[in-house]
C-alpha cells in the first residue's frame, strides 16, 4: 500500500488489517509480516491514529518476541523502536521519544562493535 497516504487511514485501515491477516493465513515469513505491521503503525501514527499505532507496534513484537526480532532482524528492529520514538513524539512525550531513540543508537553501535570484533577473530 505505497500510495496509502493518498487516502483517508479510515479508509485504509480495513484493507491493512485483511493484508495482515491474510498475509498470517498464508505464512509469510517473520520479516514480511513485520515489515507490513511495521507500515501500517507508520500510516496509523502518520494519520493521527495514535492508539492503532501503538496497538500494532506492540502486536509485532508480541508476534515476534522483541529479542528474537532483535537478533534475527536487526535493522527492522531498529525501525520498529525508531517508529515508537516517533509515536512517542508525536503524542508529546518528547523524553521518552529522544531516550528510545538514544537506546537504539546505542544497541546499534553495539552490535556493529561487536560484530567488528568478530571478524578480526576470522581474519
Amino acid at each position: 500500500w505505497s500510495s496509502s497516504h493518498l487516502l483517508p487511514f479510515k479508509l485504509v485501515e480495513p484493507l491493512l488489517v485483511l493484508q495482515g491477516s491474510l498475509l498470517q493465513a498464508a505464512g509469510a515469513s517473520g520479516e514480511h509480516l513485520q515489515s507490513h505491521f511495521l507500515q501500517t503503525a507508520r500510516s496509523a501514527r502518520k494519520a493521527g491514529q495514535f492508539s492503532v499505532a501503538s496497538a500494532t507496534l506492540h502486536q509485532m513484537e508480541v508476534g515476534s518476541g522483541s529479542d528474537s526480532m532483535s537478533e534475527d532482524l536487526p535493522s527492522l528492529w531498529a525501525c520498529a523502536q525508531l517508529e515508537r520514538a516517533k509515536l512517542l513524539w508525536a503524542r508529546g512525550e518528547e523524553g521518552g521519544a529522544t531516550a528510545l531513540a538514544l537506546s537504539v543508537l546505542d544497541n546499534l553501535r553495539a552490535r556493529e562493535e561487536k560484530d567488528a570484533r568478530a571478524s578480526n577473530k576470522v581474519m
